[in-house]
């Protein structure tokens, strides 16, 4: 008996994962299967034993866990939705996230400051495409937008939050002006 209810569910989660379209914390879960933590967590590692090797998988990201396709198949989804090359950052607006992303909350002024150049059309890209959103405001002269990363950039790159960005080379850095 306990099987049967366990396996209804796992089924229940995975389908929960499967309709979502974003990532579910184990809380969430929990709440809507009416079960406990524990037991939700239980049941995602082994859904995610069963999608070893499939195209499917289940995957950490954004504090939560989500369904999503196997990158090692990414080729053939492109192909499927025809994307554009436009829909790519370009390296501007690569490098202007990675400023947001280990220097957040961060102004234009100080993203410009690293970067050497005008990051206008960056951060505008980047706001668009939810990678990075506005946190509130600095308190200075002027009181600038403070820019930093969102659910979207975590689950873009895989991440479950912001600490697991990769570490970088700290005499490389540029360190901001306070």
């Amino acid at each position: 008996m306990i099987v049967e209810v366990n396996k209804e569910l796992k089924n229940s989660i995975e389908c929960l994962l499967f309709v979502s379209g974003e990532s579910l914390s184990l809380k969430k879960i929990a709440q809507i299967v009416d079960t406990d933590v524990p037991v939700v967590e239980s049941l995602i590692l082994q859904l995610q034993d069963e999608y070893q090797g499939r195209g499917l998988t289940i995957l950490e990201v954004a504090g939560g866990f989500q369904m999503c396709t196997n990158p090692q198949y990414a080729c053939w989804i492109s192909k499927l939705s025809n994307s554009p090359n436009n829909d790519k950052l370009s390296l501007g607006a690569l490098e202007t996230l990675a400023v947001v992303a280990y220097n957040q909350p961060v102004t234009k002024a100080e993203i410009e400051f690293v970067r050497g150049v005008n990051s206008v059309a960056q951060i505008q890209k980047l706001l668009e495409k939810r990678l990075v959103r506005v946190l509130g405001r600095k308190d200075v002269i002027g009181h600038p937008f403070l820019y930093g990363t969102t659910k979207e950039f975590l689950k873009c790159f895989g991440l479950s939050d912001i600490s697991y960005l990769p570490p970088i080379d700290m005499e490389k850095r540029v360190e901001l002006v306070a």
